[in-house]
C-alpha cells in the first residue's frame, strides 16, 4: 500500500503542475456538474458556500473515523484547488481539487492494478472488479446493486473498460454514496 501512496502523490503533483483546468481528463470528470456537490455540502459545516481549512480537517477526520481509519497525514493549508489563494474553497475550486485528486487516484489504479489488464490505456473488467472490491470495501462494503449502478454510471462510453478519468468518477460516486449513508445515519 505504501507503493500506492507514493504513486498517488507522484500523479497528483504531476496533474497539479500541468494546468489542471485545461486537462481534458479533468474536464471530463468536471462535466458532471453535480459530482462534487454532495461532498462540498457535506464538508461545508456552517453552510456559507465555502469550505475553510478547519471544515476540511473536520470533514476528513469525520470521514476517517466513520471508516475506523487513522488520519494518515496532517492538513495544514490548502494547496490544491484554492485558485484565488483566499484560504477558502468555493464549489468550483472544490470540484477542481476533487477532480485532480480523483484523476490521480484513477491513474494510480491503472498503473498499480493494470499490469496485464489494460486495453488501450483502459482497465478491463477483471481489473475493474478488483478496484470495486478495494474501493467498495474502503467505503464500508457498498451493496452490490449500488456498486453496479456506480460502475455503469462511471463508464461514460459504456465499453466495459475504464480510463483513469472514469475510475476517478467511480471513486467519487462511491464517496457520494458513503456521504448519503452518513447523512441518513446522523438523522
Amino acid at each position: 500500500m505504501a507503493e500506492f501512496g507514493v504513486e498517488m502523490e507522484k500523479n497528483l503533483i504531476a496533474i497539479y503542475r500541468a494546468k489542471p483546468a485545461e486537462n481534458p481528463e479533468i474536464l471530463k470528470i468536471l462535466a458532471d456538474e453535480m459530482l462534487f456537490t454532495e461532498s462540498f455540502v457535506y464538508c461545508d459545516d456552517n453552510h456559507d458556500g465555502m469550505v475553510i481549512m478547519e471544515e476540511l480537517i473536520s470533514c476528513e477526520e469525520h470521514f476517517l473515523k466513520a471508516l475506523n481509519r487513522p488520519m494518515a497525514m496532517k492538513l495544514n493549508r490548502m494547496e490544491i484547488g484554492d485558485t484565488d489563494n483566499d484560504g477558502k474553497l468555493q464549489l468550483a475550486e472544490w470540484a477542481l481539487a476533487g477532480a485532480m485528486w480523483d484523476l490521480a487516484f484513477g491513474k494510480t489504479m491503472v498503473s498499480t492494478l493494470g499490469k496485464g489488464h489494460l486495453d488501450d490505456e483502459k482497465l478491463n473488467e477483471f481489473a475493474i472488479y478488483k478496484i470495486l472490491g478495494l474501493v467498495g470495501h474502503f467505503f464500508n462494503d457498498t451493496d452490490y446493486s449500488t456498486a453496479m449502478d456506480i460502475l455503469f454510471t462511471a463508464d461514460d462510453d459504456h465499453d466495459n473498460k475504464y480510463s483513469a478519468a472514469e475510475i476517478g468518477c467511480l471513486q467519487q460516486h462511491f464517496y457520494n454514496d458513503f456521504i448519503r449513508k452518513q447523512m441518513w445515519s446522523a438523522h
